[in-house]
């Protein structure tokens, strides 16, 4: 085994989440972490097992992720990676697996304790990043039914889906999960929609009744939603002494509406100005999810947003959307392309300039933007997936009755490179 200054800091491929965490899914489907990706992209095939099936202990210790382990103190890549892998490369994103060798690198004798085979034998939870349910108000187009239970009739007449609407995780999970959870350095809480989910007052509730509010606790939330019943999230927040919470916000008014449907935009702005007047010491960022349909217009939200007040220059987290394929920025024509990296290098500008306006020592790192740009240009695969964009985009249009092209103006040119079926250059990717 290389030495762990090296697996954490140097190496491309080394990754703690084996050893601290797992992640499962509201089917009871469990995978090292929440960005995995299984061989294929079938996102829905039981990459390590299912906890209908197996204990957390068995699921610790699959052939699966026993060679996950092996993969990685021997320093190699895992198919499964990739997704951290292409971000890190195409656009030089603090991918996850960076940030948990960052966050747990002092436990990395947990390594150590790992058998020959791959086995090992204490499953802990210290990064708790578990789905309870899919229960979610909103249809984003970047979202399916396993994670949100409100998709379920677009799923049915876009797919034939046919599971439940509502996944949700065995009810002797809590129970098996309850010691872990009390040793949580770290909880993530995403979707469905964990602020409208029984489970997620419940853990806070835990960890208030033995008097954890050290904990560190982090949000993916839509930010529609601020209470269950009586139980207010606001109040919870005041309570612990380290709560991010990052807004999925990938644009604004009707854009956003358009995107993570059954949106009501002037819900989200209410909710953060109640959140500035009532949790002023909690942490706020956007954390945005880039894709083909609000690449162009992303900067002029996130302009608005910093001169409205609603959120601090820094407070960001730039998601680039790999899956589904189709949705991807790199599938779009040059031409596009070129328009939006001039958007985007103004909007960079106009960063940099306010950072020097409110700090002149401020070191301008502004790689998250440029990131966005490098991957964009870092693959085609227009000829592959962009009509299958264009296609489904007509598709969803007609079973939502929305028209993107009414929504997303900039998006109009591109019908141009529509191919039907009766076209010479058509073809199936």
């Amino acid at each position: 085994m290389k030495n762990s200054e090296y697996l954490l800091k140097d190496s491309k491929f080394f990754c703690m989440a084996p050893w601290v965490t797992m992640h499962f899914w509201p089917s009871g489907q469990a995978f090292p972490c929440c960005v995995i990706l299984p061989e294929g992209n079938n996102l829905s095939e039981e990459y390590m097992g299912n906890l209908n099936s197996s204990s957390i202990g068995e699921l610790w210790n699959t052939e699966q992720m026993r060679e996950l382990r092996r993969n990685m103190i021997a320093d190699k890549p895992s198919k499964s990676c990739r997704r951290c892998y292409q971000q890190e490369k195409d656009a030089d994103i603090h991918t996850l697996r960076k940030s948990l060798n960052d966050d747990f690198g002092d436990m990395f004798d947990r390594v150590k304790d790992t058998h020959e085979d791959g086995s090992h034998d204490d499953p802990r939870f210290y990064y708790w990043d578990v789905r309870f349910n899919n229960l979610c108000n909103l249809r984003c187009l970047s979202c399916g039914p396993q994670f949100s239970s409100s998709w379920i009739n677009d799923a049915k007449t876009a797919w034939n889906y046919e599971e439940p609407a509502l996944l949700e995780l065995p009810k002797t999970f809590w129970d098996d999960a309850l010691p872990a959870i009390k040793e949580v350095r770290h909880a993530y809480f995403a979707g469905g929609e964990p602020l409208i989910t029984a489970e997620h007052y419940k853990m806070l509730d835990t960890w208030l009744e033995s008097g954890n509010t050290d904990v560190s606790i982090s949000y993916t939330t839509n930010f529609t939603k601020t209470h269950l019943g009586k139980k207010r999230v606001f109040d919870y927040w005041n309570k612990f002494k380290n709560v991010n919470v990052g807004a999925s916000l990938d644009d604004n008014w009707e854009r956003a509406e358009y995107l993570r449907k059954d949106t009501i935009w002037t819900d989200i702005v209410k909710n953060r100005r109640e959140m500035l007047a009532e949790c002023p010491n909690t942490p706020f960022f956007i954390s945005s999810t880039i894709s083909a349909y609000n690449v162009w217009h992303w900067p002029d939200f996130h302009r608005e947003w910093i001169e409205e007040g609603l959120v601090d220059i820094n407070s960001l987290n730039l998601t680039i959307l790999t899956h589904p394929e189709r949705l991807s920025i790199q599938v779009l024509p040059k031409d596009y392309k070129l328009q939006v990296t001039k958007k985007w290098e103004k909007h960079i500008e106009y960063i940099q300039r306010l950072r020097k306006e409110q700090n002149p020592d401020w070191q301008n790192d502004t790689t998250n933007f440029e990131g966005i740009i490098k991957f964009m240009w870092a693959d085609d695969t227009f000829d592959n997936k962009f009509n299958e964009f264009l296609w489904t985009t007509k598709e969803f249009d007609n079973i939502r009755s929305n028209d993107a092209y009414a929504v997303y103006p900039e998006l109009e040119q591109l019908k141009q490179y529509e191919i039907m079926p009766d076209d010479p250059r058509y073809k199936i990717a």
